[in-house]
């Protein structure tokens, strides 16, 4: 259990990986009250399976739950709740990387953009098994997306969006 984690500025109040080479794997675990990421991670390969995120948040910065920056990221079988962000991706954001999330849910999380989740700057990401239920943002209450998406056997519903995408 990663719990309460805080840092003054930055990002990675519960975990931070960073590096070209770097590997992180985070299995059944528990990422709660952290504030500035649940994990933020740079340059390597990160890999989340059958964990819950839950009330993370950032203030002023990108990502409640999960900031990954570059490199490579799959996301299976989580749970990510009530997770927040000023600007940008509530939940997860994914900035020119390549990502994968199946087989999770996302429910109540909320940012500017991207309540969800944020796919940036090139980004890749593809989602697959997934359900988006009552996240919320001014543009793109499940989903932003400015670089490559694709969705498959998702659910979104009750996302909500200010301006534009209630969904995506």
């Amino acid at each position: 259990r990663v719990a309460h984690g805080s840092i003054p500025s930055g990002n990675g109040g519960g975990i931070y990986s960073a590096g070209t080479g770097s590997t992180l794997t985070v299995s059944n675990s528990i990422f709660s009250g952290n504030s500035h990421n649940g994990i933020y991670s740079e340059g390597g390969t990160l890999t989340v399976s059958n964990s819950t995120f839950s009330g993370n948040s950032i203030l002023g910065g990108y990502a409640g739950a999960i900031y990954k920056n570059a490199g490579a990221a799959t996301v299976s079988n989580s749970t990510f709740s009530d997770n927040s962000a000023t600007w940008i991706g509530g939940a997860i954001l994914n900035s020119t990387g390549t990502m994968t999330v199946t087989n999770s849910s996302f429910s109540g999380n909320s940012a500017d953009n991207g309540g969800g989740i944020c796919n940036q700057n090139g980004g890749t990401l593809i989602v697959s098994n997934c359900t988006f239920l009552n996240n919320s943002a001014d543009g793109g209450g499940g989903i932003v997306n400015v670089g490559t998406l694709t969705v498959r056997d998702s659910t979104f519903s009750g996302n909500r969006a200010s301006y534009k995408g209630g969904g995506i």
